[in-house]
């Protein structure tokens, strides 16, 4: 096991205990080491891949169909949360959701799986989060704030039975 905290450890082994998926479970192992050496930025990265992996696994095992019909169902909505969303896909290969920006993934996810505005926003803090660390700028990103990350992760994305 990599040296990490103890409670950012807790919370990988929660997620550990969870995640079947080889894939994003290496994802997971490579954000531990990350941090490990106290690269909290990168090991931050590494866990929003485990997400983004899991949430576009999750969008083909419900169909790229139905994903293209719920694009463009909120690309015509005119009021509500949705009113913004401007984009319609015609997705029919797994490997073509890797094009999609993460944004909008979530947005139509969001919809699929009927997650609320509150559940939603997290999310995509968790991607802003994801950004500053990715990009150079003075975003520093310590130790607690890696942990309360996982375990936003944990709670919002890994234990929400929407998303399983």
């Amino acid at each position: 096991n990599v040296n990490q905290n103890s409670l950012a450890q807790v919370i990988l082994n929660k997620i550990y205990e969870v995640v079947n998926d080889a894939d994003e479970k290496s994802y997971y192992e490579e954000a531990a080491k990350a941090a490990s050496c106290g690269c909290y930025r990168a090991a931050t990265v590494m866990v929003w891949c485990a997400v983004i992996d899991r949430l576009q696994k999750l969008i083909d095992r419900k169909g790229l169909k139905e994903f293209n019909k719920v694009s463009k169902t909120l690309k015509a909505k005119q009021s509500g949360f949705y009113k913004r969303f401007s984009k319609e896909f015609n997705v029919s290969m797994s490997n073509e959701l890797q094009e999609i920006f993460d944004r909008d993934l979530i947005f139509v996810l969001s919809a699929m799986v009927n997650l609320d505005i509150n559940e939603i926003s997290a999310i995509l803090h968790l991607f802003d989060t994801r950004n500053h660390s990715a990009h150079p700028s003075d975003y520093k990103i310590d130790e607690l704030a890696y942990t309360n990350y996982l375990n936003e992760v944990l709670k919002l994305i890994i234990n929400n039975p929407k998303l399983s």
